[in-house]
C-alpha cells in the first residue's frame, strides 16, 4: 500500500466522521458509566439487603456477559418489546451500563481503602 492511498483514506470525510463519532460515543459512555458506577458503589455500601442484592445482580449480569452481546441485545431485542432507540443511543447505553459495572468496583475499592475519620 502506498503512502498516498493511506493519506487519502485518512483524510476522507467518512473516516473523519467515523473518528468523531467514535470519540463522542467513548466520552459519553465514560461519563455516564462513571455516574452509574458511583451510584452502584454507594449502594454496595448501604445497609439495605435490597440495595446490595440489586447491585450484586447488576454486577453479575453486566460483568459476566460480553459487551458485544449487550450491544446486540439492546439494539435487536428491546425493539421486540416496543422499546426503540437509535443506533447511537444503543451504543452509548450498552457501553455505559457495562462501564458502570466495572467503575462500581473501582469506586468501591477506592472508598474502602480510605479510612473513616
Amino acid at each position: 500500500m502506498s503512502f498516498h492511498l493511506l493519506l487519502e483514506y485518512m483524510t476522507s470525510i467518512d473516516f473523519i466522521h467515523g473518528v468523531a463519532m467514535t470519540l463522542l460515543i467513548t466520552v459519553m459512555s465514560l461519563v455516564c458509566g462513571m455516574a452509574i458506577g458511583l451510584v452502584l458503589a454507594l449502594l454496595q455500601g448501604a445497609r439495605s439487603r435490597l440495595a446490595k442484592g440489586f447491585t450484586f445482580l447488576y454486577l453479575w449480569l453486566f460483568r459476566g456477559t460480553p459487551v458485544l452481546f449487550q450491544i446486540i441485545f439492546i439494539f435487536n431485542v428491546l425493539p421486540a418489546f416496543g422499546i426503540r432507540f437509535s443506533a447511537f443511543t444503543c451504543a452509548v447505553l450498552a457501553l455505559s451500563l457495562n462501564e458502570g459495572a466495572f467503575m462500581s468496583e473501582i469506586f468501591r475499592s477506592g472508598l474502602h481503602a480510605v479510612k473513616q475519620g
